[in-house]
């Protein structure tokens, strides 16, 4: 039986920022110093800094994926990958 509650939802929602967070982090902090000093900088290594928010949010949607019983297996392949 699927589980499609908001709780798997919110878990969802949740996973997903979580794992565009080192994404979107160097690009909006750029866009913010070239907002002030009108410099474009962009940190290229934040990601890999940030990489425990992306593992974790990873983890968060496969409890989701599991929850709601919806692509387990891609979401669990992709976490591998993105963790190797």
């Amino acid at each position: 039986m699927e589980k499609k509650d908001g709780l798997t939802k919110i878990i969802a929602i949740f996973g997903t920022v979580l794992i565009w967070f080192p994404v979107l982090a160097p690009i909006l902090g750029g866009m913010g110093l070239f907002v002030r000093s009108g410099m474009v900088r962009f940190d290229y290594l934040m990601p890999a800094e940030l990489f425990p928010s992306a593992l974790l949010g990873g983890v968060i949607l496969l409890w989701a994926a599991v929850r709601a019983h919806s692509r387990q297996k891609l979401i669990g392949w992709g976490l591998t990958l993105a963790a190797v």
